[in-house]
């Protein structure tokens, strides 16, 4: 597992794959090849009401957590399971 934090989304689009991509071919000759699940704009406090972050809007990250995050933690799930029966 390779965690990043504070990379923006875009970036992440635009670098990440591009990046994984041409390591890609290194790793696969050693190990199989990886399971990629990107996860974004993740809840980085329990509670946003304890902190001043004016960076982040709250109620977008809420809105996140409650529909998308679920969805990549199935994703995630699901990978542990295939890695499991390989």
């Amino acid at each position: 597992m390779i965690y990043t934090m504070n990379v923006s989304e875009t970036l992440s689009n635009q670098m990440y794959p591009d990046m994984f991509d041409k390591t890609e071919f290194m790793i696969t000759t050693v190990f199989e090849k990886p399971i990629r699940i990107f996860a974004y704009d993740t809840y980085q406090f329990s509670d946003y009401d304890k902190y001043v972050v004016e960076t982040f809007d709250k109620n977008k990250k809420l809105k996140n957590k409650e529909e998308q995050f679920p969805l990549d933690l199935q994703k995630a799930f699901e990978a542990g399971k295939d890695m499991i029966k390989n």
